[in-house]
């Protein structure tokens, strides 16, 4: 019986493997369609990396990780795929280990929702290098670190002490909510799982991650920003309520309707208690993601709300979360309850993941990159109870060809979208309009600029417009004026 259960196994293992490829490969394409964008991108391959490289960043930021990643993709075509690849296929990876996911089509899904992210955040993510060197790999080795400590063999490896260590340096140098992130839940794991054996992992992710987060916070950059000196980002404590009620809760919750709404529907779909009393978290999980995405069909924001509306769209936020809670712990299955701690700790991760930018701003969209994925995490988690239960793997069938279909679906449009833009960002050079009385270059915007961060430069800042003069040798008095994309 234990050989049969080995085999099996196995034999998932080898699917799994499988199924990761085909996903890796989706990323590659999308690399190689995704072009190197004005500002950040192009800035990062001049002159100005190499600048900040020989000051060693001081006074730029601590990610000096990041930072040598996009200098090195932003000038190696080859390696700036490859990176693409391998670090997005590692976040399915460590959504699928930390999820418990047994199905062998699961990284279909897992991948087509992570697509599927609000497109502001896809568009400084997984579609803007200077973004995903310290977003998409942060959370990337973040989620590998997990899986090695929460997930691996409690047997004694002294290479897996190396390389945790490494990756516990390492991805403290990529972003500093994911530095402060990560130094908190290595002093969790470590009390919380004291009783374990082999506590000297735990050790290891402690060790590794203050060390990092002592190199990242030694640049001076942010003694400049504590006293008020930096001229891009600021510190203000006396902002907490105002961005919390505003930008904290729109990233945290409010943009993420469409997989609020999945884990409604998961949820509903497990739901086998004979208590009524149930059906009040029910209706208040399943009413939540409805509102927020009438508040996007509408384009409003939190922000644009008066203080005093947005605090009380904070209170039914806060209600609607003790619901989730209530709504996951009264299901009657058997791996929702083996595995509720894991799901409270994704829930608690996916909000304070983005507690530091209460304090430091900008709050911009890829923040919330790192909250989805643990949102990611629950729906997955409560996906594979569904799988588990009999009625279901009777007809196994019908999911994994859903689950095939989706993906599929989900890579046309977006390998469809970047195909369109790479054509017209190609083609850019001979649609650009100088009016040399006028001393300016007008650029027509391209059809789905709003999936890649510049890829058509704004009309506003520095940097961007000075990128796009420099890639089209247009004289640097004239101004770049963009306008939206129309047929001809």
């Amino acid at each position: 019986m234990e050989k049969l259960s080995r085999r099996s196994n196995e034999k998932r293992e080898r699917y799994f493997h499988y199924q990761l490829f085909i996903c890796f490969i989706l990323f590659i394409v999308m690399a190689c369609l995704i072009p190197l964008t004005f500002g950040d991108d192009l800035d990062w391959g001049g002159p100005a990396g190499i600048e900040r490289l020989n000051n060693w960043f001081d006074n730029y930021n601590g990610r000096y990780f990041g930072n040598i990643l996009i200098i090195t993709i932003s000038r190696f075509a080859i390696f700036r795929v490859l990176l693409y690849g391998v670090i997005n296929t590692m976040i399915v990876y460590g959504v699928m280990r930390l999820s418990n996911a047994k199905n062998r089509f699961v990284p279909f899904v897992v991948t087509g929702l992570l697509l599927l992210i609000p497109y502001s955040v896809y568009a400084q993510t997984f579609s803007w290098f200077s973004g995903f060197v310290n977003y998409n790999v942060g959370i990337a080795l973040t989620l590998l670190i997990w899986t090695l400590v929460l997930k691996g063999s409690e047997r004694f490896y002294p290479a897996k002490i190396v390389l945790l260590l490494v990756l516990s340096f390492l991805v403290q140098l990529c972003m500093e909510n994911i530095t402060m992130f990560n130094v908190l839940f290595s002093i969790i794991f470590l009390v919380v799982l004291f009783k374990k054996k082999l506590v000297g992992y735990r050790l290891t992710y402690l060790v590794g991650s203050i060390l990092g987060a002592a190199i990242m916070f030694s640049n001076s950059v942010y003694h400049t920003i504590a006293s008020g000196d930096d001229g891009y980002r600021t510190f203000d404590l006396e902002k907490i309520r105002t961005v919390f009620f505003t930008h904290y809760l729109q990233s945290y919750l409010f943009n993420n309707w469409l997989i609020l709404a999945l884990i409604a529907i998961l949820i509903w779909t497990l739901y086998q208690n004979k208590n009524k009393l149930m059906l009040i978290p029910l209706f208040v999980i399943t009413a939540f993601p409805i509102f927020a995405m009438m508040l996007s069909v509408a384009h409003i924001e939190l922000a644009e709300l008066s203080l005093s509306l947005a605090t009380v769209f904070g209170f039914v936020s806060l209600i609607y979360l003790i619901m989730l809670l209530f709504a996951i712990r009264g299901l009657e299955d058997v791996n929702i309850k083996e595995n509720f701690w894991m799901i409270f700790l994704f829930g608690a991760s996916s909000g304070i993941v983005l507690a530091p930018f209460l304090i430091v701003t900008p709050f911009g969209p890829r923040a919330g990159l790192a909250s989805y994925v643990f949102f990611v995490m629950i729906a997955i988690t409560l996906l594979n109870a569904l799988l588990a239960r009999e009625t279901v793997k009777v007809n196994i069938w019908r999911f994994n060809y859903l689950a095939a279909v989706f993906f599929i679906s989900v890579s046309i449009i977006f390998i469809g979208i970047h195909s369109v833009n790479l054509y017209y960002f190609n083609k850019r050079n001979v649609l650009i309009k100088i009016d040399d009385k006028a001393k300016t270059a007008t650029v027509k915007r391209l059809p789905f600029d709003q999936y890649t961060h510049y890829i058509s430069p704004p009309n506003y800042g520095e940097i961007a417009p000075r990128t796009f003069r420099e890639k089209y040798d247009i004289p640097k008095d004239y101004k770049v004026v963009s306008v939206p994309y129309k047929l001809d």
